[in-house]
């Protein structure tokens, strides 16, 4: 099930963004540091949005999209920047 990630169930993705930063090799992933940039990202934001994917009641994906603005069309665009599931959740479809 896909969700839109608000402050609701933000405590469930924090997780997966710790270890998608991982696998970029952050040096220091830090849960307060995520917690307070991805809460800018809810609901009504003009800034961006969250997206997650639920299975069996456990997140094992999310995507992150900001908001941003194109000179060439003179419009507000969407771009998809994050998009993680877990390992063990690859190749099936998700």
């Amino acid at each position: 099930m896909i969700e839109t990630v608000t402050d609701r169930n933000l405590e469930d993705v924090l997780p997966l963004i710790g270890q998608y930063q991982t696998f970029y090799q952050v040096p220091e992933v830090s849960l307060e540091k995520n917690r307070k940039f991805f809460q800018q990202f809810g609901e009504d934001s003009e800034r961006g949005c969250q997206f997650c994917f639920r299975s069996e009641n456990q997140v094992i994906g999310f995507a992150t999209v900001y908001f941003t603005f194109t000179s060439t069309i003179a419009e507000k665009v969407a771009i998809l920047n994050d998009l993680y599931t877990v390992p063990e959740s690859r190749g099936q479809g998700v």
